[in-house]
């Protein structure tokens, strides 16, 4: 019993469609036999029911997700027509055969009976498709509503690791640490560097919370982001940064660069005459950003770990907000890992 209750609730919408047709299938059969007899009623309910069926499902599976769905009216328009007229040849025919007149003919406006039968068959499988359709728009906008609210929820959940990681321990000792040792040689850099890292923890508790910011946000705490980091460097002339200045009102999603560059500064060897190379610029509405940094073989590499929310967490979110809208390449060859991202705003 419980194995039954199971395959219900799994499979209850395909329950709901098999028990609707054969409830229609069982009345049409019924109505039909009383006055043409049983077995010219089954027979003309099963073609019917062909017929029937491969309206709603070609609709269903193949004609709204392929056309419909991507926006494509006319040539969703042409399939329709085209098939509507197909099915009904075909549905007028079968009453033709086996010679069907509804009580309903008896009273006609037209007087021709074939085109009788043709606007009756038209009008019912119209009816069908239209069932169809509202079905499956229905289905498929509660189906994206669903994808949208667990996108969303596994984006939050992403952010929250992606926070977590920005304001890990190891990196906010290590700048103040930074800092701290820039107040006591009384450098001109200890103050601008204390008021990166305040700007750079704003943006994340504050601005980083909304769906999207401004690209020059976006692009100024990128900025603030490498400042705090190259404090530790060795020899900055290996840190290649190539960021244009980029005055738009386009908006973008926040905290996308943010993994991949904290990456590269976390398993390049740069300390060690390696480098790390970040270049970002806009054209158009195009917006193009690399990261590459060498690494050593004899440390070990976590290459999947990107700013501790891992690679496939930054694809989800990506895919969430620029679906269609954005390639990301990620390569490693010769002691060098890269990551090359285009994104369409």
């Amino acid at each position: 019993m419980d194995l039954v209750i199971q395959l219900i609730s799994k499979y209850y919408k395909v329950f709901v469609h098999v028990i609707s047709w054969l409830a229609a299938f069982s009345i049409q059969v019924s109505l039909f036999s009383l006055h043409y007899g049983t077995q010219i009623a089954f027979q003309r309910g099963i073609l019917i029911l062909l017929i029937y069926l491969f309206l709603f499902y070609i609709n269903w599976f193949y004609l709204i997700p392929h056309f419909y769905s991507r926006r494509k009216f006319f040539v969703y328009t042409i399939w329709i027509l085209s098939l509507l007229l197909v099915m009904t040849i075909l549905r007028t025919k079968i009453d033709v055969y086996y010679n069907i007149f509804l009580g309903s003919l008896k009273y006609p406006m037209v007087r021709n009976l074939i085109i009788r039968r043709f606007f009756i068959s038209l009008f019912v499988c119209s009816f069908i498709w239209i069932v169809s359709s509202l079905l499956r728009i229905a289905n498929l906008y509660t189906y994206e509503s669903n994808q949208k609210r667990t996108l969303l929820q596994q984006n939050t959940e992403a952010e929250i690791k992606l926070l977590k990681s920005q304001l890990n321990p190891h990196f906010l000792f290590n700048a103040l640490n930074n800092i701290y040792a820039l107040v006591l040689t009384n450098s001109e850099n200890a103050a601008n560097s204390l008021m990166s890292l305040s700007q750079l923890l704003r943006y994340i508790i504050y601005d980083a919370s909304v769906e999207k910011v401004s690209l020059e946000k976006e692009i100024t705490y990128l900025k603030y982001y490498i400042e705090l980091e190259s404090l530790r460097l060795v020899n900055k002339n290996n840190l290649e940064v190539s960021i244009e200045e980029i005055n738009s009102t386009l908006q973008i999603m926040p905290l996308v660069f943010i993994p991949f560059v904290e990456n590269s500064f976390k398993h390049s060897n740069i300390n060690q005459n390696g480098f790390i190379k970040v270049r970002l610029k806009l054209e158009r509405k195009t917006l193009i950003f690399s990261c590459e940094n060498s690494y050593s073989k004899n440390v070990t590499q976590v290459k999947d770990k990107i700013g501790g929310i891992g690679l496939q967490n930054s694809l989800k979110r990506l895919e969430l907000f620029y679906p269609g809208k954005h390639i990301l390449q990620v390569s490693d060859n010769s002691n060098i890992y890269s990551i090359f991202l285009t994104l369409n705003l």
